[in-house]
């Protein structure tokens, strides 16, 4: 397959919008979170019984009673849409920072088990329920889709393409990479680093708690479901900020993907 982007049109791709889009893209990234949290308490209950989701339910209004800004970054927004990014950069990693509490609450109070099939139905009702949509699209539409939402999040990312993939290389991502870059791991609230090799660790340990959804949504349930990664991200070993990388195969059932996968997990290397 030839490349279907220039150099040019992918840097403008990686360029954050200015606009409305922005912000749009912006308030669904943080709303996602709060949607986290439905999902979660809700499995609990119906698992465990109506104290554990009350529980869990406390612990994400506690992080955002008590939650503050992390320490600036190196990426503070400069133009007159700054007042407004801002305010949505702050109430993403407060939604962040809740989830993050949410998901350490379920690992250190029901094991790593139950923290698995917590992530399993958030993905069932968010990202999984979306992929079948994904991967019927264009390489090209989907270039700019994926570029659109990591915008939503907030990360700094640059793309490239060859022949049968598109690369997206985020440093930081707009998630754990900036709390980690902003010394918010794991901070004030405490959030868990997973120890155990686990499917949701890449079977290595030492995750930091945000990526175990990595492995499940990205790796476990497409892998179930199409029989290869959905795409393959490739975070940094470890509690580092990035570089964190994206491989978009413009084939979607490349199994080429596999294989990347087998290189994330154990003492692999990707």
């Amino acid at each position: 397959m030839v490349r279907l982007f220039t150099d040019g049109e992918l840097a403008e791709l990686a360029r954050p919008p200015r606009d409305d889009a922005a912000v749009r893209a912006w308030k669904r990234g943080a709303d996602g979170y709060g949607v986290w949290r439905d999902l979660t308490v809700a499995f609990l209950t119906d698992r465990l019984g109506a104290d554990a989701g009350s529980a869990a339910s406390a612990v994400y209004a506690d992080v955002e009673a008590d939650w503050v800004p992390w320490p600036a970054s190196s990426d503070t927004p400069t133009d007159e849409l700054m007042d407004l990014e801002r305010h949505w950069r702050a109430e993403h990693d407060r939604g962040l920072d809740a989830v993050c509490a949410l998901l350490t609450h379920v690992y250190r109070a029901h094991g790593i088990d139950v923290l698995e099939h917590s992530i399993r139905t958030v993905g069932d009702g968010t990202l999984l329920a979306w992929m079948p949509r994904d991967i019927e699209r264009s390489p090209e539409d989907r270039i700019r889709v994926w570029a659109a939402m990591l915008h939503g999040n907030f990360a700094e990312f640059t793309i490239t393409e060859d022949d049968e993939r598109f690369v997206i290389t985020q440093d930081p991502c707009g998630s754990c990479g900036r709390q980690l870059e902003c010394r918010a791991f794991p901070g004030p609230f405490d959030h868990a680093t997973v120890s155990e090799p686990h499917p949701i660790t890449f079977d290595r340990g030492d995750v930091p708690i945000y990526r175990t959804h990595v492995a499940v949504m990205h790796f476990l349930m497409p892998g179930e479901r199409i029989g290869v990664p959905w795409p393959v991200v490739a975070c940094p070993r470890g509690s580092v900020a990035g570089p964190c990388r994206i491989t978009l195969y413009k084939d979607p059932h490349n199994p080429a993907a596999r294989h990347d996968a087998e290189a994330l997990r154990g003492d692999g290397h990707a």
